[in-house]
């Protein structure tokens, strides 16, 4: 039995140890070991709770930088990687226009018509970095596309290392396409200085061989020479390197020896004697205007046949490109009749005609009296130097004294 105070509560609980108590503050009861092992646990899983979640979003913040890091380094090395493509491809394009059409004509070429060490010698270059070229595997664009950004952490960290991985494989490639760059394009170069020294060495045979040709008419050689050099007045050759331009030049080659063979055959004639006299005077006359001219029984014009049988007649054509020749027909009735004075006087008048192109003789022609009259200057020329029979009086009639002096400067 126990003795409580007055007003006190009863209960199993001791009283209050004063020790225990603090003042302004309610008595603590104290915690049994079950209670104290609670909250230690609870502790415990609070840090273990907080760290997981700290080391969650840390290892995120990795991932995210390490695919940002991956996909601009991806960026970076497919935009490198085409760029080493795109030079390659350029040098290919290179090689293929300078070498495709050209070697099949070089090597076909008629051998009178080159210089057989540099054809060789640019074959053997064109060879060299043809086969160069076709042995370097095809680059091709990365395509790249934007890569697509996982939301996982761990998706984040596999997608980083399939980029690096795909930037590693078009480093690599692009090493091997600037590899292949730098080995093929000093073997273009070679072929471009074999090309050049190519040009050099088949204008001079081309000039040589036009020279040499003096059966050929002057068309055919001048037309060589236009082949080689151009129609401008460049003593350089033109780029023999292309295809079009070799060709149109072994054309021209093929041109001349035929016109040679033919001149041949007219000098082995046995009227030919009688008509190098009359290719003799007209070329005294014509004041170095290369002239060709041919024969024929008869000379048609607008349907009309001119000097059958033993009348004459004569036909000029004649251009201002420079070192171009001018054209005469003429009958077969002049070097039959050469004695004759009309027949020298007919070519008097044609070489007028021709001689019009030549520089100082063009501008008296355009001038008064003649205003671009072709048959008053051709006449009035032939009789400047004296010729009045087969002049051109009776078919145009007389041009006049004033015409006849003027005329007379052009020599």
């Amino acid at each position: 039995m126990s003795t409580a105070a007055p007003g006190a509560a009863t209960g199993s609980f001791p009283p209050p140890d004063p020790a225990t108590l603090s003042p302004g503050r309610p008595p603590r009861r104290p915690l049994s070991r079950g209670a104290r092992l609670g909250v230690a646990a609870g502790v415990v899983l609070a840090l273990a709770i907080g760290g997981t979640v700290t080391t969650v979003v840390v290892r995120g913040g990795i991932a995210e930088q390490r695919f940002e890091e991956a996909s601009t380094r991806l960026v970076d090395t497919a935009e490198d990687h085409d760029d080493a493509v795109a030079e390659w491809d350029a040098l290919e394009a290179a090689v293929v226009s300078e070498t495709s059409g050209i070697r099949a004509a070089v090597a076909e070429a008629d051998p009178v018509a080159v210089d057989a060490a540099d054809r060789d010698e640019y074959l053997g270059a064109i060879d060299a970095v043809v086969d160069a070229a076709d042995d370097v595997p095809v680059g091709e664009r990365a395509a790249l596309r934007p890569p697509a950004d996982p939301q996982e952490t761990e998706e984040r960290f596999e997608a980083a290392d399939e980029l690096d991985a795909r930037s590693d494989e078009l480093e690599a490639d692009a090493a091997q396409q600037r590899e292949q760059t730098a080995r093929v394009r000093p073997m273009l170069g070679a072929a471009r200085t074999a090309s050049a020294d190519f040009a050099d060495s088949t204008a001079a045979v081309g000039t040589a061989l036009a020279e040499a040709s003096t059966a050929a008419t002057h068309e055919t050689r001048w037309l060589l020479e236009r082949a080689l050099y151009g129609y401008g007045d460049s003593d350089e050759p033109v780029d023999l390197g292309q295809a079009a331009l070799f060709r149109a030049y072994l054309a021209r080659v093929a041109d001349l020896q035929r016109s040679q063979a033919e001149g041949l055959a007219d000098r082995a004639a046995a009227d030919w004697p009688q008509k190098q006299q009359v290719l003799d005077f007209a070329d005294s006359l014509a004041g170095g205007v290369p002239l060709d001219v041919t024969w024929e029984e008869s000379i048609e014009i607008d349907g009309v046949a001119y000097g059958e049988l033993d009348s004459g007649a004569g036909l000029a054509t004649w251009t201002l490109e420079e070192g171009a020749p001018a054209m005469i027909q003429l009958t077969e009735s002049i070097q039959r009749n050469w004695d004759a004075d009309w027949t020298r006087g007919l070519v008097a008048h044609e070489v007028g005609h021709a001689i019009t192109s030549k520089d100082g003789c063009y501008e008296l022609y355009r001038a008064a009296p003649f205003e671009g009259d072709d048959e008053k200057w051709a006449t009035a020329w032939a009789l400047s130097l004296g010729y009045e029979d087969g002049s051109g009086t009776e078919p145009y009639g007389e041009p006049g004294a004033d015409a006849v002096a003027i005329a007379s400067a052009c020599r």
